[in-house]
């Protein structure tokens, strides 16, 4: 799949979208579009301003080769059921696209090698709360003291496994798989629900990841009755129906319910099985809390899911996995046979002399009799005059062979000693486009100088470890530590004056999510520079503690304290002890 294929993707969604719009202007008037009939219903008793808008629909289905009937349209011989969805079916989609990179990332090393690398550098990413003390009226020993304690908390909760609603996965492990997916297939989709009077949900909220193959439109392919369960009602309804009461202005695209300022309304889950029910969440609850977060990176503006980074360089990583499989097979090749078998013009088929009488030779070897006087002919395939025998573990050995017929063998001067450098080469610059990190990081291979390998490891910090950070901090973490912090505040245990307003509401959340500690090559030289920037204000220590060994200065000061003052009543016995032994050794 190349660039093409991913513009047509964007076309493919766009057409979808239009025709989705255009079945809800019919199916919300009860009327329907044939291709062959065009209108089917009565649009006379609607506003010229509706007929407006009937009309533009129509003319949208017939553009792409769509129809739709109504739930009361009676189906006959004459009026068949159309198709209602964009005609080339083989054009590629999200999920198409999705899909590709997904599999290849399984089989590919070279495309899973950096999703690797992003995903272990950034597992377990440390929170650090950052109340707006300024717009919160707090002085800085009240604001650090609250900041303390959220994050002691945070730091507890996250290591439980009532974070998943199945209870198998803790917050990091479910945080890892949503980054995976956020990598390869290019988004997830969290389904969040709330546990406010639960006491045994620790956390007070439970995630349930949801692959993003399962979020697919129920209108998509053939309209027909489809058992659909609503989460907030669990009650069965029909598709159609569901359709039909869709509120003005509202569409469905890529398995996606949108309004008319396009905000996600819900998401649609596909069944596991032919008879299961399809599921329709809601994006909020009637509480209005958002129960479902949809992650991804939008790369242009109007991306309704997440194309992969690496799907515009499929092409690339196709050519190394095909030439790997040459050279495999070269190599394979090699070590089973590496020649070739050449007969002249007298050769002897089996070692059979193609002369019925001397001096009577006949040109080919088609209807001689056999010498033996079996009744035979040898016929012009007839086999050669040599035998191949097969080896088990061995290959195979070439024997037996009869005057005309000569071994060569071959020299192919496989392995390509070049093939290597070349890959190397197009993953200089693959692994930088495709997710900003150096291939000397990702093959962890420090054999250049000391600038030069702090360079590329710093590079790829800021161009790849932050970014991807960043942006899924703000798709999936900020979100869920909200959600976590509210939890807290209603069972009590964090108390957060003015919660109830959105401003002072989004000045407790506020926070940061800081990267694991970077791989040092040098430990002194740089703990020596975090002391710089925090003498000259241009950091601090909680921020370097973490970024160079993982723990938080305040923890580090406190523990500090206790061990320092361990350490002098220590040294009070101990050194009074040794130099009274010291003095008795002298004495002596």
């Amino acid at each position: 799949m190349v660039i093409k294929d991913i513009i047509a993707a964007t076309r493919y969604q766009r057409a979808v979208s239009k025709v989705d719009k255009a079945v809800h202007e019919f199916a919300s008037r009860g009327i329907g579009y044939s291709p062959m009939e065009g209108i089917v219903g009565d649009i006379s008793k609607y506003s010229k301003s509706e007929q407006k808008k009937i009309t533009a629909a129509a003319t949208t289905m017939s553009e792409y080769h769509a129809g739709y009937y109504p739930t009361r349209q009676r189906f006959t011989a004459n009026t068949p059921l159309p198709t209602a969805h964009y005609s080339p079916l083989s054009t590629a989609d999200y999920r198409f696209a999705q899909e590709h990179v997904y599999t290849q990332s399984h089989h590919s090393g070279h495309l899973r090698a950096p999703q690797t690398f992003i995903k272990r550098i950034c597992f377990d990413a440390r929170i650090q709360s950052h109340p707006n003390r300024r717009l919160l009226k707090l002085d800085p020993a009240a604001a650090q003291e609250w900041s303390a304690f959220t994050e002691s908390l945070w730091r507890l909760d996250k290591k439980s496994k009532d974070w998943d609603y199945c209870r198998s996965d803790n917050y990091m492990q479910l945080a890892d798989q949503a980054l995976s997916l956020y990598l390869s297939p290019g988004e997830c989709f969290v389904v969040r629900r709330q546990h406010f009077n639960d006491d045994t949900r620790l956390p007070g909220i439970s995630l349930q990841l949801i692959h993003p193959y399962q979020v697919q439109s129920p209108t998509f392919g053939v309209y027909f009755p489809v058992p659909m369960i609503d989460v907030n009602t669990t009650v069965k309804i029909d598709t159609r129906q569901s359709l039909h009461d869709l509120q003005s202005g509202h569409y469905i695209d890529s398995g996606i319910e949108y309004d008319a300022q396009d905000n996600e309304v819900a998401i649609f889950i596909a069944p596991a099985g032919f008879n299961d029910p399809w599921t329709r969440v809601p994006v909020y609850s009637p509480t209005g809390f958002q129960q479902v977060l949809h992650c991804f990176i939008k790369k242009t503006p109007g991306e309704k899911r997440g194309i992969p980074e690496s799907a515009y360089s499929w092409h690339e990583y196709m050519n190394i996995a095909d030439m790997e499989k040459f050279e495999l097979e070269s190599a394979r090749l090699n070590t089973v046979i590496a020649g070739s078998v050449t007969s002249d013009s007298g050769a002897m088929p089996n070692g059979k002399n193609p002369m019925k009488s001397l001096g009577d030779v006949k040109t080919g070897w088609a209807n001689l009799e056999d010498p033996e006087g079996s009744g035979e002919e040898i016929s012009p395939n007839a086999a050669p005059g040599y035998s191949i025998r097969k080896v088990t573990e061995g290959g195979f050995i070439l024997q037996h062979f009869t005057p005309g017929y000569k071994y060569t063998e071959l020299n192919t001067t496989r392995p390509n000693i070049n093939i290597p450098e070349y890959i190397e080469k197009l993953l200089e610059f693959l692994y930088p486009a495709d997710y900003g990190v150096s291939v000397v990081c990702v093959k962890q291979r420090f054999d250049g100088s000391y600038n030069a390998s702090k360079g590329a490891i710093d590079l790829t910090w800021k161009n790849s470890i932050e970014f991807y950070l960043k942006q899924f901090e703000s798709d999936f973490h900020y979100p869920n530590y909200g959600a976590w912090l509210n939890a807290k505040i209603a069972a009590g245990i964090v108390t957060a004056p003015g919660w109830d307003k959105a401003q002072l509401r989004a000045a407790w959340c506020d926070m940061s999510v800081i990267t694991p500690p970077k791989p040092s090559l040098n430990p002194a030289a740089e703990a020596t520079a975090a002391t710089t920037r925090c003498d000259g204000l241009f950091s601090n220590r909680e921020y370097e503690a973490q970024q160079i060994t993982g723990t938080s200065a305040e923890e580090n000061a406190e523990r500090l304290m206790f061990e320092n003052a361990a350490l002098a009543k220590a040294r009070n016995v101990l050194e009074p002890a040794q130099l009274e032994q010291g003095g008795t050794t002298q004495n002596e």
